[in-house]
């Protein structure tokens, strides 16, 4: 989970990117309304499009000679991000769903009335047991290769729009 991030930030995650989803909180490393494109938006993309990163630079080696380097971050990774933005970035919007959530007032206010009877004791009490059950049934998922066959009817129905 991330809030803001450096650009080259994103090529040196502890522990990598691969099975795992990134959370970046209110799109700000993505944002690039304010001019133009930014390299962390771009890194973002190519992780989202070709499932891994490659970030080459110049170093010295044990002798005092430049050498390339190269930095690699394997995905594929999931990108999860929140902002009341009806679209997030421009080149990003054919690589990710966007789901809308409900910003009514009156969502607001069955939100707070639950918040509120939860807070004064009146809520449903959350079943611990049921919880820790949940957390273990998800650590038990293992990665798998599948195969789609209708794969290509997928592809052909997202262009339809």
């Amino acid at each position: 989970m991330i809030t803001g991030a450096s650009s080259k930030s994103f090529y040196n995650i502890e522990g990598g990117l691969k099975h795992k989803v990134l959370i970046l909180q209110e799109v700000g490393p993505l944002d690039t309304d304010a001019g133009g494109d930014n390299e962390a938006a771009h890194a973002v993309r190519s992780l989202l499009s070709e499932g891994s990163l490659s970030y080459q630079y110049t170093s010295f080696d044990d002798q005092g000679k430049k050498v390339a380097m190269r930095v690699t971050m394997d995905g594929p990774t999931a990108l999860v991000t929140t902002t009341i933005k009806e679209r997030l970035e421009r080149q990003l919007d054919d690589r990710l769903i966007t789901i809308m959530t409900d910003i009514t007032s009156r969502q607001t206010k069955d939100i707070l009335r639950i918040t509120a009877d939860l807070a004064a004791g009146n809520g449903d009490k959350f079943n611990a047991l049921e919880i820790e059950g949940w957390r273990l049934f998800h650590k038990g998922f293992e990665p798998v290769q599948i195969v789609i066959p209708f794969a290509g009817k997928l592809a052909d129905h997202m262009t339809l729009n």
